[in-house]
């Protein structure tokens, strides 16, 4: 089943009115494209072709028109609602067009498309349009809907309009099963996602949606040679760098397995790889020797020492609530290295975070621990529960590391 269309998010056009016939529609689209272009031949050249028969060199003719209009010069009185109204208009007649000579199959809608893409003026419009004629291709064209779907992700990304997205990101792995993607053809997916979302840099959310992507993106090179883990590199380095400092990022063990992250410790990022560890598996004393060794490293990353040390004592928690479900105040102090009246606030943060679920003795200075987060589980672990559990959790029953990754992630 092919993936559902690009939802256009405010983004579709009005249909071609009714009670106006696609040549009279098609006479109107060339006179304003020609004034646009100033291509004052390009009608006659059109009907030429037409009583030619040659329809493809009118396809031609009506593409470049079109695309020499798009990207012609600003006028200084143009009315921006009215220009981009008219060029929609265009691009329906044109699909009209090209839908009755070849129902969509020729390369002159690629060249469309590019063209929309090679300009930021209208950008509006231009996002419009391309969704449009996305979503006019016939459904089994899975080759260039997914050219077009693309396009649309870094046009979003140019135009700094990546949050009228948000549907095509949720729906990517539709997308990838749909359109029966290449190995390749995911990379390129996952990649232009991510470089989509991170373009947004502020927003929280789109930064853990990109490193979602990221994460997709290095599973395709497990068990790859070190030459092709070596050509992400700099994604490996860029994932963990920003899964340590998400915030409210806690389950970090799935990166520890990824043949692209593993290679950073044979190359010049064994200081990186050990942080990474450290996040996973270590507490916030272990953090702070660290950070005393070589702070100017972490600090390099564009990390802060404050929010790390913050993330640490929360993963800290999530440990001594592994350990023991009856802990002291005095514990927890020692432990997240914190003055004795911060305790309560540290213990609210975590149960906040999502990482314990637990409840305060004010009595009796304790905390009991009902639940608590483990901050890594490999399939090794699974194996002492075999006998306690009355349902199977070995085989393909256990989670994959991606798909626990994005569910904790989900959950914040």
């Amino acid at each position: 089943m092919a993936p559902e269309e690009v939802e256009d998010a405010g983004m579709m056009v009005e249909e071609q009115s009714e009670d106006k016939s696609l040549y009279e529609a098609l006479v109107a689209a060339l006179t304003f494209l020609s004034q646009r272009s100033g291509q004052e031949d390009l009608l006659a050249s059109v009907e030429q072709a037409q009583q030619a028969e040659d329809f493809m060199y009118l396809m031609s003719l009506i593409a470049n028109g079109y695309v020499a209009a798009l990207n012609a010069p600003v006028k200084e009185d143009d009315d921006e609602d009215v220009v981009s109204e008219n060029f929609e208009g265009c691009i329906q007649v044109i699909v009209g067009v090209f839908r009755m000579v070849c129902n969509m199959e020729t390369d002159l809608v690629v060249d469309i498309a590019s063209g929309l893409c090679a300009n930021e003026n209208l950008g509006d419009m231009r996002m419009r349009s391309l969704a449009f004629l996305y979503n006019s291709l016939p459904t089994a064209d899975s080759a260039r809907r997914f050219k077009f779907l693309v396009m649309l992700i870094e046009l979003s990304a140019k135009l700094q309009e990546v949050d009228k997205l948000d549907s095509v990101f949720s729906r990517v792995p539709d997308y990838v099963k749909g359109y029966d993607l290449n190995v390749e053809d995911k990379r390129i997916l996952y990649s232009r996602c991510s470089e989509a979302l991170k373009s947004t840099k502020a927003l929280e959310k789109a930064l853990e949606k990109a490193l979602d992507f990221n994460i997709q993106l290095l599973e395709t090179y497990n068990g790859c040679p070190n030459e092709e883990l070596d050509s992400v590199s700099d994604v490996a380095k860029s994932s963990v760098v920003d899964a340590i400092a998400l915030p409210k990022l806690f389950k970090l063990d799935m990166l520890l397995e990824m043949s692209a992250v593993v290679r950073l410790k044979e190359q010049d990022n064994a200081n990186l790889y050990r942080l990474l560890e450290i996040c996973v598996k270590d507490d916030l004393a272990v953090y702070k020797q660290f950070y005393a060794e070589n702070g100017s490293f972490v600090d390099s990353l564009g990390l802060s020492n404050s929010s790390l040390t913050d993330k640490m004592r929360l993963l800290t928690f999530a440990t001594l609530g592994n350990q023991s479900n009856e802990l002291e105040y005095q514990t927890i102090q020692t432990a997240l290295d914190i003055p004795e009246e911060e305790v309560e606030e540290w213990v609210i943060r975590a149960i906040s975070s999502g990482l314990i679920v637990a409840k305060m003795n004010q009595v009796t200075r304790t905390v009991h621990v009902h639940r608590s987060t483990s901050r890594s589980f490999s399939a090794d672990q699974w194996q002492p529960l075999g006998p306690k559990c009355p349902f199977s959790l070995m085989g393909s029953t256990v989670p994959n590391h991606s798909d626990r990754f994005r569910y904790s992630r989900g959950r914040g």
